[in-house]
C-alpha cells in the first residue's frame, strides 16, 4: 500500500491499527482491529522527510468502520477522524450525529472538528 507524500485528505474505510480502532469482542474484552498495512504505510510517511517546508503525512485521515472508535485525535501531524455514527457492535441504529470539519481558507491549512 502506497500513500503519496503531502496528501491533504486521506479517506479509507478502516482505521490504521491502534488509532480509534478499538472494538468490543465481548463485554470484557476490547481489542484494536485496524489495518496493519495502513499503519505501516502511514509510518513510512512520518519517518520520511520531505523537501524543506514540505509536509509528508496527510493533514486529515477520515475513516469509519469501527463504530466503537468514533471520535478524533491529533497524532504525528495528522488529524485522525473516525466518523462512524452507528452503535457499537453489529449496527442496529445511529448513535452519533454527522462529523463536521472546518477547513481554514486563509492558506494556513488548519483543520478542526466542529462537531462529532
Amino acid at each position: 500500500m502506497q500513500i503519496p507524500d503531502g496528501v491533504d485528505l486521506l479517506i479509507s474505510h478502516e482505521p490504521p491499527r491502534g488509532i480509534l480502532d478499538y472494538a468490543s469482542a465481548s463485554t470484557t474484552k476490547v481489542t484494536n482491529i485496524g489495518s496493519h498495512r495502513l499503519k505501516k504505510a502511514l509510518g513510512r510517511l512520518s519517518h520520511r522527510s520531505g523537501s524543506v517546508g514540505r509536509r509528508t503525512v496527510p493533514r486529515v485521515h477520515l475513516f469509519g468502520h469501527v463504530h466503537e472508535g468514533h471520535g478524533h485525535k491529533h497524532r504525528h501531524g495528522t488529524l485522525f477522524v473516525n466518523a462512524a455514527n452507528a452503535n457499537g457492535g453489529r449496527a442496529t441504529g445511529l448513535q452519533h450525529a454527522c462529523t463536521v470539519l472546518d477547513l481554514a481558507t486563509d492558506g494556513s491549512g488548519d483543520v478542526r472538528v466542529v462537531s462529532s
